[in-house]
């Protein structure tokens, strides 16, 4: 297992903690060049490597690492209270487990008791929001075409203008009340792979919108994405995501617990892989509803060809629940 530094340090943007405590300096290649924080400098003697974070200052002869730089120009007396301050910075949740130990947690889930389902939920981690992060209110002009202001303020929905996460729509995850996750969104349109989770995001474990819509037992809308949901749940439909198209052991139990109905809405596209059309999203909900079938009700939405749930109009996706299969 990985150690949370070198987790931490895959996330950290050199450049913007810098700006962050306003060193003035300008970048040359992966060299930063400016005046040191540490003494009163007029010469341009501080340098820090923008690739791992080392610097010195050739006058006072201070030097170090991100976090030494952290812990002495925040004026800590413990390391480990830099590492934190960077790990907020950063959002980083520090939750990577190792092979051995998410087998025993999913040993103890399969007993399906009382007791092994709360230390289960136990071990998801509350993470923190990078600092940067500003309501998406502030950003409408970026974030419209995805949200809009009541999908804002009902999600919490964030922008990073700055950061690790720059020109990205962040929409953070709870789970029984609590901050497990976000999924960042980028904006900017130059990004082919824009969609990503934080580190250790413990996606597996839980549904996007779960503590607003268990307060509807009767039924629940299952999409594979948080924009899908958010686009379905506009449309006054009990709505959670999956984050994905696998359903987990423990998100069975989760829905046939919680739900007498679920209503399965995948994207609606045709394909070709190997010189064969296949539709993933279908295929994917059929397989779901299969898993569920013998202990709940389970209905399959099919979407217009070629839609996704995002992509649906109201009437669309109201002909489409309508008429759903069951399974």
């Amino acid at each position: 297992m990985r150690t949370d530094l070198d987790e931490l340090k895959e996330l950290i943007d050199y450049e913007y903690i810098l700006s962050h405590y306003e060193i003035n300096g300008y970048a040359s290649g992966n060299q930063f060049i400016g005046l040191c924080p540490f003494h009163n400098d007029t010469k341009n003697s501080f340098g820090m490597n923008l690739t791992n974070g080392v610097w010195n200052c050739f006058t006072c002869k201070e030097s170090g690492n991100i976090f030494t730089f952290v812990q002495k120009i925040e004026n800590l007396e413990k390391f480990k209270d830099a590492i934190h301050i960077l790990k907020k910075i950063t959002g980083y949740n520090g939750f990577v487990p190792d092979l051995d130990y998410t087998k025993k947690l999913i040993e103890k889930f399969n007993n399906c008791s009382d007791k092994y389902r709360e230390e289960y939920l136990s071990e998801i981690k509350e993470i923190i929001l990078p600092i940067e992060f500003k309501s998406a209110i502030r950003h409408l002009s970026v974030v419209r075409k995805r949200v809009t202001p009541i999908m804002i303020r009902k999600f919490k929905i964030a922008y990073a203008a700055e950061g690790y996460y720059k020109d990205h729509m962040i929409i953070p995850i709870y789970f029984n009340k609590q901050l497990v996750s976000f999924f960042a969104r980028d904006m900017s349109g130059m990004v082919k792979k824009s969609k990503k989770y934080n580190k250790g995001a413990p996606i597996s474990q839980v549904f996007f919108n779960w503590d607003n819509a268990i307060e509807n037992d009767n039924y629940v809308v299952l999409t594979e994405g948080i924009i899908d949901c958010i686009k379905v749940d506009s449309y006054e439909y009990n709505c959670m995501a999956l984050l994905g198209i696998q359903l987990s052991k423990k998100k069975k139990l989760m829905l046939i617990e919680k739900f007498q109905k679920v209503y399965i809405s995948l994207d609606n596209d045709d394909k070709e892989k190997d010189g064969k059309k296949t539709n993933p999203g279908q295929e994917a909900a059929l397989r779901i509803a299969k898993e569920l079938r013998d202990e709940i009700n389970v209905y399959n939405i099919v979407l217009p060809k070629g839609k996704d749930p995002d992509e649906c109009t109201k009437f669309e996706f109201d002909l489409a629940f309508k008429n759903a299969l069951k399974i």
